[in-house]
């Protein structure tokens, strides 16, 4: 378990994920998952993938870089569909932040 390995306490965790400790437990028991913000921040404080951490990788290491045109590929035409099809029990908010995302990284890149 990565939290033991690093010497780390259940509360310790909890505090820099900005959960309490029950959250934490849960997680480790397996009777609850992170939602995918604590998700990407336990990627980055642990230094492993979300995969890796959801237990899909063998391999601790940060998932690789998907090209670019892959990338494209799945937001052009079908792709969308596709994603959208795939999680459709996202919520509206979840949507509207993926827009948003979006949205963000177009205007950050045309600078």
């Amino acid at each position: 378990m990565l939290r033991t390995a690093k010497g780390i306490k259940q509360i310790e965790l909890a505090d820099e994920m900005g959960v309490n400790q029950s959250a934490v437990s849960n997680w480790e028991t397996g009777r609850n998952e992170p939602d995918n913000n604590t998700l990407r921040r336990l990627s980055e404080y642990f230094g492993v993938s979300i995969d890796y951490l959801l237990g899909r990788s063998d391999k601790p290491g940060p998932a690789p870089a998907v090209p670019q045109e892959s990338a494209r590929e799945v937001l052009a035409g079908e792709g969308v569909r596709i994603l959208l099809d795939a999680d459709a029990n996202l919520t509206d908010d979840q949507l509207s932040e993926i827009v948003e995302f979006i949205k963000f990284k177009r205007r950050t890149e045309n600078r």
